[in-house]
């Protein structure tokens, strides 16, 4: 009888050390520390800081209209001028001379026509009399209608020549900034030669590198901010 209840304490005491062993083993760990972090929300916005050139939209590269030798230069780089303003002046005796040329054709045609004239008004005179015939007085008629043609082509000749005296002026044909001079004085220069190149601050533009494979993120009408 003792040796039975030995054992069923024996078996008892092992039921209980295992109960102890199990609670023992699922007790909770202890709290461990957590690094949070709060993600930003992505957007499709990405900036670019290119460089690039600010200038004018309007560069005008003003030349003499008529050949001839530079006399003075007026304005320098940097120069800030008026629409009128003088920028440049050629020698002007050879076309003074082309002028006074000019004046004395229209002179010598005039004359040439007076006497034209007063043949004709002599032989249509003569024709109401009956004493010419109809052949000489349309010779005469014609002789005239040369005479006053080459009168008109004299006067256009000496207009022309006087445009060209005043073209020897270059002025500048807008408001702006000086940015390039291509002739001095004493330089002899022909027709459509650049002179002066003058920029226009009414209208401005920005000349940007961008990078080839940063092309396909700009579009047609795409606002940019510039800076200078």
């Amino acid at each position: 009888m003792l040796h039975r209840n030995l054992i069923l304490l024996a078996v008892t005491a092992t039921l209980s050390l295992a109960g102890c062993q199990k609670q023992a083993a699922i007790a909770p760990e202890p709290p461990r520390p957590v690094k949070m972090a709060i993600v930003p929300a992505t957007t499709n916005f990405r900036t670019l800081i290119l460089s690039g050139t600010i200038k004018s939209r309007i560069e005008s590269n003003l030349s003499f209209r008529v050949s001839g030798k530079i006399l003075e230069r007026k304005v320098d780089i940097g120069q800030r001028v008026r629409s009128g303003d003088v920028l440049a002046r050629i020698d002007t005796i050879d076309l003074k001379l082309g002028l006074r040329t000019a004046n004395a054709g229209v002179d010598g045609a005039k004359a040439r026509l007076r006497v034209a004239q007063d043949e004709f008004n002599r032989y249509q005179s003569l024709f109401d009399h009956g004493i010419v015939a109809q052949s000489a007085l349309d010779r005469t008629k014609l002789e005239a209608d040369q005479a006053e043609a080459a009168l008109n082509q004299a006067i256009a000749m000496r207009e022309q020549s006087a445009n060209q005296t005043n073209y020897a002026e270059l002025t500048a044909d807008a408001p702006g900034i000086v940015t390039a001079i291509a002739a001095e004085a004493g330089q002899v220069v022909s027709p459509s030669t650049p002179v002066v190149t003058v920029s226009r601050e009414d209208e401005m533009e920005a000349a940007i590198n961008v990078p080839e494979q940063e092309i396909r993120y700009f579009s047609e009408n795409m606002p940019v901010d510039v800076t200078y």
